[in-house]
């Protein structure tokens, strides 16, 4: 079946995008096919090889023979969560800086494959998950750096932190070495607190009761 695909559509993207939108858009709704392939060749409908008639049939044919291609995206994240490797331990998600310079001297950073911290990591979508933080050190040997994930630090027993000028952009924030939060959470209960008024705890128990987690009572401390 995947030849069959590859041979209608050499574009990954258009077909990454053909099965998100059969995902999500109701097939009740008029011009269905039309509208998938419209979205899935990026609005250029008209100077597209494929006909409405030929992705009908090769969406039809997935969905009999490879069913797991509908997948979702967070169905697939809830997996990867879970997900132990065949050699090695389930990782959770995984916190790894993208940098590979080291901020003082410039020489390459070295993944510390063998040490990774585990955290734990609140998600507005998924709750409260485990995380694997892997951290990163300067190949040279006198550099005291340490690079993190969305930030860096350097000292020995006397440990300075500094974080990334990027640290905001990235989809996590590692507040701690046991704790890290996900950027969008941070930014709605930024907006919660100051524009709605909650309180810190408040904010807690209502994180609590949609995740099923113990709901703390007004008063107690988190």
């Amino acid at each position: 079946m995947l030849h069959v695909v590859a041979a209608q559509l050499k574009d990954v993207a258009i077909l990454r995008r053909l099965l998100f939108a059969v995902m999500h858009i109701p097939r009740d709704l008029p011009n269905f096919w039309g509208m998938v392939v419209e979205f899935a060749t990026f609005g250029k409908v008209d100077h597209s090889s494929l006909g409405e008639d030929e992705v009908k049939m090769l969406v039809e044919n997935l969905e009999v023979f490879e069913s797991n291609a509908f997948a979702a995206d967070r169905s697939l994240l809830k997996e990867l969560i879970k997900f132990k490797p065949s050699r090695g331990r389930a990782f959770g998600i995984v916190l790894i800086s993208d940098k590979t310079l080291c901020v003082n001297c410039g020489r390459k950073l070295l993944l510390r494959k063998d040490r990774p911290a585990s955290l734990v990591l609140y998600d507005d979508s998924f709750g409260t998950v485990p995380a694997s933080h892997f951290h990163k050190y300067c190949s040279n040997r006198t550099c005291s750096v340490t690079q993190c994930y969305g930030y860096y630090t350097t000292g020995g027993c006397d440990l300075q932190v500094f974080y990334n000028a990027d640290w905001s952009s990235l989809p996590y924030f590692a507040a701690s070495r046991e704790t890290a939060f996900s950027t969008l959470l941070l930014q709605r209960l930024d907006s919660e607190i100051v524009i709605g008024q909650l309180s810190y705890q408040q904010r807690a128990n209502i994180f609590n009761d949609v995740h099923k987690c113990f709901k703390l009572s007004e008063g107690s401390a988190r």
